[in-house]
């Protein structure tokens, strides 16, 4: 089993309860296939956050995979060793 690294922003890094960690994932893991990882290992709160009720990843959440941000919708195939960071958009005034 191989594992990518997660770095949560903002409200997930205090749902988390840390701002970074290793996260195991199966051989030739998807994009998806993490979100919904971190949501088990992390309960229903980071569930809420993470994904929409049908399981796909929430419109509203923001993530980048190394520099680059990763398209809306697009599930693309993840490296052992790769940093995700994770970020639920803000609100407030």
């Amino acid at each position: 089993m191989s594992a990518v690294r997660v770095r949560y922003v903002a409200q997930l890094k205090l749902v988390a309860g840390c701002g970074e960690e290793s996260v195991p994932i199966a051989d030739a893991p998807s994009l998806h296939d993490l979100l919904r990882v971190v949501a088990e290992l992390r309960g229903e709160r980071m569930r809420d956050f993470l994904l929409a009720q049908d399981g796909s990843p929430r419109p509203s959440l923001l993530i980048a995979v190394g520099d680059q941000h990763a398209v809306r919708g697009a599930n693309r195939a993840l490296q052992a060793g790769d940093l995700v960071t994770l970020m639920a958009p803000m609100s407030g005034g």
